[in-house]
């Protein structure tokens, strides 16, 4: 289940039993907000397996993917303080089937593609 960050919805993921992306930005977070969220999640008595990277990893635009690549780096930097050993992050479907059609016309060396290498 995804949602934003409060105090109350960490509260409702004890009190449910489930799972919940908490929703945090690490560029909003100073290291006494950091140390709060550790220190509640803990007393909470929840394990955090891992925080979304989100994001567009492989945009072809250079500053998009520069910004994007900053925020994953201080989302894993984040990842660090709260204790959580994971981050991680997935591709929306539809961009999924493009990259593989895109790799599978190039392996197949199919006029159009990028390369007959197979590298998207």
């Amino acid at each position: 289940m995804l949602g934003q960050f409060s105090y109350a919805n960490l509260e409702l993921v004890k009190a449910e039993g489930f799972t919940r992306e908490l929703g945090l930005d690490p560029r909003r977070l100073d290291d006494a907000a950091i140390e709060s969220i550790r220190q509640r999640v803990q007393n909470v008595g929840i394990f955090v397996s891992s925080l979304d990277l989100g994001g567009n990893h492989i945009d072809p635009d250079p500053a998009k993917r520069e910004t994007q690549n900053q925020y994953a780096m201080k989302m894993t930097e984040l990842a660090g303080k709260l204790g959580v050993a994971y981050t991680g992050g997935f591709r929306e479907p539809s961009e999924a089937r493009r990259l593989r059609n895109k790799w599978m016309r190039s392996s197949a060396g199919i006029p159009g593609s990028t390369s007959g290498s197979g590298s998207i």
